[in-house]
């Protein structure tokens, strides 16, 4: 699977604020360069080159697909894409390990509501419960509990749509 646009926009609200041109910046949490909506690097500032909101987006969509999906691909279950989507934002915040902790065991013993619920738990940084990360960690949980009516029949209870 890859990313949809849907679960693009989950990650852009937390990764960065509109604007027009995205230029690097010293990320002294994160003690790395970045830009765009969570593009860091470790080398050389970029460049120093300032990137279009297209150019962001686009470098976003790749960095998914290419770095952060096959970890939520690699658990080998069944998922719907908001529930693909979820664990993309949150291996993206996270790192690509993150689907060796909790959240990608239950998922692995297929235990989806158990993971969903596990989601929240991982809103700290160096042991301080950021407001930012509780509410990444509830829209996550919340999109991963998100029946896609374009796939599921509406008929259809939340209890059914979770793979069993």
């Amino acid at each position: 699977m890859q990313i949809s646009s849907n679960g693009l926009r989950l990650i852009e609200r937390f990764e960065n604020v509109y604007e027009s041109r995205y230029c690097p910046y010293w990320d002294s949490y994160g003690r790395v360069y970045t830009r765009g909506f969570g593009e860091t690097d470790w080398s050389d500032n970029f460049g120093g080159k300032c990137i279009s909101h297209s150019e962001a987006e686009a470098n976003l969509a790749r960095n998914i697909n290419n770095d952060y999906a096959p970890a939520v691909n690699g658990l080998g279950v069944p998922l719907t894409q908001n529930q693909f989507d979820a664990l993309c934002s949150f291996v993206y915040n996270l790192g690509v390990g993150s689907m060796s902790w909790d959240v990608g065991r239950s998922l692995r013993a297929r235990q989806y509501y158990q993971a969903a619920n596990e989601m929240p738990a991982y809103r700290f940084a160096g042991g301080v419960e950021l407001s930012g990360l509780r509410e990444r960690r509830i829209d996550e949980r919340n999109l991963f509990l998100t029946v896609d009516s374009s796939v599921i029949p509406a008929r259809l209870t939340r209890e059914c749509f979770i793979p069993k």
